[in-house]
């Protein structure tokens, strides 16, 4: 799981919401940025969303940020694709391993809204 460090710097403009939204799929993308499969109830339950037009918001919201395309194949089921070149797509590697426990905790996605707010 990796995070360009371009990419981070994109995430400045972004909700809560929209971070964890895009964290989540950084988790789950595989070596070619894709997210396959994405079920929207899936994402609302791990995101703790309170209904699905919250989801539709932020999925919509981060493509027109440039930051994921998506296609719905089926009602509620979407392939996504980041916008987020990871190590081996760099000329120059640069990137931040989500991998680590650190990055993975609550505190820590509370810590970068609290970041957000003091640097604006």
């Amino acid at each position: 799981m990796q995070l360009a460090y371009d990419t981070l710097l994109k995430l400045n403009s972004v909700s809560k919401m929209e971070m964890n939204f895009f964290l989540q799929c950084v988790r789950y993308q595989d070596e070619h940025r894709r997210v396959i499969g994405v079920y929207y109830k899936e994402f609302m339950q791990i995101l703790g969303m309170k209904s699905k037009q919250t989801f539709y918001n932020v999925l919509r919201s981060l493509s027109e940020k440039n930051l994921l395309s998506y296609t719905q194949n089926v009602k509620g089921d979407f392939d996504i694709y980041l916008e987020n070149r990871t190590f081996s797509q760099q000329k120059t590697p640069d990137y931040i391993d989500l991998n680590k426990v650190l990055f993975q905790s609550k505190e820590f996605l509370c810590y970068l809204q609290i970041m957000k707010h003091c640097l604006c």
